[in-house]
């Protein structure tokens, strides 16, 4: 019963996070201006904004997931998605990116922590519908 469910919530959440990046890539000066009044930061964005597409894409799905288990009360579901993400996905990219002074490889961090939470979540996902 759970399976239809859990297809229509994870597909509006991509959608919507999708959705939301794709206005940020066509309206960058007029939203983040809504963010900040900052024109420097404002002009520089846009060199980053194609990186809300995974890092949306990603966060959206694992935010539902999140959702999902935390229903359950899986908190050590949810503690070890995050430190695998965070050990396999993000410090060593967090590293390079330090190492390398580059802000793509920051981004590049965060996308795969979110992408790590989410691939893990949803392989634990079939033991819960059992």
């Amino acid at each position: 019963q759970l399976v239809p469910l859990l297809k229509i919530v994870g597909g509006s959440s991509l959608l919507l996070g999708l959705n939301l990046a794709f206005l940020f890539m066509l309206f960058p000066q007029t939203l983040f201006g809504l963010l900040t009044n900052h024109t420097e930061v404002i002009e520089s964005i846009t060199l980053y904004v194609p990186w809300l597409l995974l890092v949306l894409g990603f966060g959206s799905i694992a935010f539902m997931l999140d959702g999902y288990f935390l229903g359950l009360a899986a908190g050590e579901t949810l503690r070890n998605s995050t430190v695998i993400a965070l050990v396999v996905g993000f410090v060593p990219m967090a590293v390079a990116s330090w190492q390398f002074q580059s802000v793509h490889l920051l981004w590049l961090a965060l996308s795969l922590f979110m992408a790590g939470r989410a691939i893990v979540l949803g392989v634990k996902l079939p033991s819960t519908l059992k």
